[in-house]
């Protein structure tokens, strides 16, 4: 376990690595899963089979994040844009790219074809269940129970709220139309906020009127909503260093450092 979280293992030369707060979610999914196949009507399988069966389901939809994320990657390839790994965390999955689309077309394109991967797996997975046919059991189950999370998957990201995929292709269709890029992310980032607090208020009526169930859909409301508007902080960097160039900087010479130097050590050391 590092920093970045513990290595998963390399995909087409890119890193997946895993947070501690994955392994939880995975043992979450992992029953869930389980509890969801023990009552399918017509059960014959036993409740240990439920669970690992569960477990197969669980792996299945982690690896369904993995293509979801590689997908981005291989489509910010086609632009130049290097992927440096994917990360995956409570919320699901991050894909570190060496930089941001320069074009709606890069943007646009890169957003879709992570929701695109999970409809094709869905069809996929879902098309295996039923070709297994009934007499396969708990398999056809599985993979039936995987397919229609890779549909869920698909529709939850194209929500056209800022950060997901669909409020970041929503950004390049706003950036195409006006040419502008801030523009673009002030009004995405404006819908995201405002679906977000629409999953939050939702959440909490849920909670008030059914109990805990409705936790999960304020925790996904309060981070969308938290990262929407930290967009809105990288939106004002940006336009505080346009046009700044290395002459800018109050520093008459730039001295050597080490690669490891961190930012706050350098600047101590020479401001």
């Amino acid at each position: 376990m590092s920093a970045n979280g513990m290595l998963v293992g390399r995909v087409f030369g890119i890193e997946v690595r895993a947070s501690r707060s994955w392994v939880v979610i995975l043992l979450l999914v992992t029953l869930i899963m389980a509890s969801q196949l023990d009552g399918e009507p017509g059960r014959t399988w036993s409740q240990t089979a439920s669970v690992l069966a569960g477990a197969v389901a669980s792996a299945l939809f982690f690896v369904s994040v993995i293509v979801h994320e590689l997908a981005h990657c291989l489509a910010a390839r086609r632009f130049g844009i290097e992927a440096r790994s994917i990360q995956l965390n409570f919320f699901g999955g991050l894909s570190w790219l060496s930089r941001q689309a320069h074009r709606p077309i890069e943007e646009f394109t890169i957003s879709i074809s992570g929701p695109l991967s999970n409809v094709v797996l869905a069809v996929a997975f879902v098309a295996i269940g039923f070709g297994l046919g009934e007499e396969a059991g708990i398999a056809a189950s599985v993979a039936k129970r995987v397919g229609y999370v890779n549909v869920i998957l698909a529709a939850f990201n194209m929500i056209p709220a800022f950060p997901l995929d669909g409020g970041r292709a929503l950004r390049a269709i706003i950036w195409a139309l006006t040419k502008s890029y801030e523009k673009a992310t002030l009004w995405a980032s404006l819908a995201g906020q405002g679906i977000a607090a629409i999953f939050m208020m939702a959440g909490l009526a849920w909670v008030f009127a059914s109990g805990i169930d409705g936790l999960w859909l304020l925790i996904i409301g309060y981070y969308l909503f938290t990262r929407a508007r930290g967009s809105l902080g990288e939106l004002a960097l940006r336009r505080a260093l346009k046009g700044l160039t290395i002459g800018n900087m109050w520093l008459d010479t730039l001295p050597e450092v080490e690669r490891t130097t961190t930012l706050a050590d350098f600047l101590k050391d020479h401001t």
